[in-house]
């Protein structure tokens, strides 16, 4: 579903710490503006169809038909935001120095493969990973089914610590002290 809202899409061209603030606004009259009882994850475009800044999309979940679950998952979508920043610096390098990582969110692709397997078919391919869209869909999908994962397990909610070092390690990722290196970075964005 796509959302198109261009008096706010001054609020999405800041810098970083300012579209933190600006994201919070935008999900909140998106979550007002959006319907009850549709699809659970959506995808709200932005702007201009030719403005292509991860800002530009905010991924949010509507209300659902019960009440106990969470409508928005404020740390997925931080960590959205921050993974754009820390594994391209925002669109800028789109390929890592191994040649692996490809696209804004410096995808693999054994990630599309998880990907197509958790889905029970082939939605996404290769080629997928240099689009933005795309490339949030996956980490909006990957990152929901490894945090139930996460969730399972120990019992807690997936924090935004949790969401980018799994992100940046792999489903265990959240526990790997090699991922500790890649949260400690997000801090740093996190505080300005």
């Amino acid at each position: 579903m796509y959302i198109n809202t261009k008096q706010n899409e001054r609020f999405l061209v800041w810098a970083f710490p300012m579209s933190i603030i600006a994201l919070a606004i935008v999900v909140v009259i998106g979550h007002l503006l959006m319907p009850t009882g549709y699809v659970s994850a959506a995808i709200v475009k932005m702007g201009s169809e030719e403005f292509s800044d991860l800002a530009d999309y905010i991924i949010f979940e509507s209300e659902s038909a019960s009440e106990s679950e969470p409508e928005i998952d404020l740390e997925l979508q931080l960590a959205l935001n921050l993974s754009y920043q820390l594994e391209s610096e925002c669109g800028v390098n789109l390929v890592s120095s191994n040649g692996r990582d490809i696209g804004p969110l410096q995808i693999q692709t054994v990630v599309i493969e998880d990907i197509n397997r958790i889905l029970g078919y082939n939605a996404y391919v290769a080629e997928d990973r240099w689009n933005l869209e795309k490339s949030c869909e996956i980490f909006w999908i990957y990152l929901t089914y490894y945090g139930e994962v996460y969730h399972r397990r120990t019992g807690k909610n997936p924090t935004v610590e949790t969401y980018l070092r799994m992100w940046n390690k792999g489903p265990n990722g959240w526990k790997k002290p090699e991922s500790l290196f890649h949260w400690e970075k997000a801090k740093k964005l996190i505080k300005g």
